[in-house]
């Protein structure tokens, strides 16, 4: 099976990084992930109090999934889910294009609007990174692949 992965380099995530702290430090939120369609998360930050931030990358890849069937995502890039209960009231979903997106989670303290206008900003700034790495996704195969390339690669540097 082969299957698609981003690769960004050590400067974009680092700055992806530093733009979601800045994103936090604004709302007040409790954390935020970039997250691949597959639930890879590519950063993260913020308090995870009630799940890890691995199962709420996963859980949030399959709503996105999910939702998008049954809402017409291309009409928007953005959707929210309010939650009735105590902690988390609200989880604010962003796509950045069609295999990454922002997850917030936030409480109903900040509003939505305050929400909206920092992922805007942290979008505005994280869309040119992802594009300049242009990380069009890179096919991995099997593991048998990997092997028959490796070889060809170690019975050239022989043949010298």
């Amino acid at each position: 099976m082969i299957s698609d992965f981003y690769s960004l380099s050590e400067e974009a995530i680092n700055t992806i990084i530093q733009e979601m702290q800045k994103l936090l430090e604004n709302t007040n939120a409790r954390c935020a992930l970039l997250v691949d369609k597959s639930g890879y998360i590519i950063a993260s930050e913020g308090s995870f109090s009630y799940l890890p931030a691995e199962d709420i990358g996963a859980i949030a890849a399959g709503s996105v999934a999910a939702l998008g069937t049954l809402v017409n995502i291309a009409s928007s890039n953005e959707m929210t889910i309010d939650f009735h209960s105590r902690g988390i009231d609200t989880i604010y979903f962003a796509l950045l294009n069609t295999r990454i997106f922002l997850n917030i989670l936030y409480d109903s303290s900040i509003t939505k609007k305050k929400i909206r206008d920092a992922s805007k900003a942290f979008v505005k700034t994280v869309q040119p990174l992802l594009d300049k790495d242009a990380t069009q996704p890179v096919k991995l195969q099997s593991v048998e692949f990997i092997e028959e390339k490796l070889s060809e690669l170690f019975k050239e540097d022989d043949d010298k």
